[in-house]
């Protein structure tokens, strides 16, 4: 049951607009405290871009995994993989309430 949800969250995920688009990571945001109203904002959509970024990436490895499996394999790191899939989607959903 558990793994039925955890690839319907895989599915949800990647009907995401950016599936299909990996946007470059900037590396170089500074990691300092904003002070304005709209540089917390941004600061907060930059962290989801990237959060976004990571899911996208892990469920393009899942599918992957899954084609190469088969029907009935299912590799121990995939489900690591499915593991931190869950953990990014709560993150970025605690963000998105904030």
């Amino acid at each position: 049951m558990r793994h039925l949800l955890v690839l319907a969250l895989f599915w949800g995920l990647m009907a995401l607009p950016t599936a299909g688009q990996r946007p470059q990571v900037d590396r170089t945001v500074d990691q300092t405290p904003p002070t304005s109203p709209s540089k917390m904002l941004k600061q907060q959509h930059d962290e989801l871009k990237k959060l976004s970024s990571r899911l996208t990436e892990l469920a393009n490895q899942v599918e992957e995994d899954l084609d190469k499996g088969g029907e009935n394999v299912l590799p121990l790191n995939t489900l690591k993989k499915l593991d931190e899939i869950e953990k990014l989607a709560r993150k970025m959903r605690s963000r998105i309430k904030q």
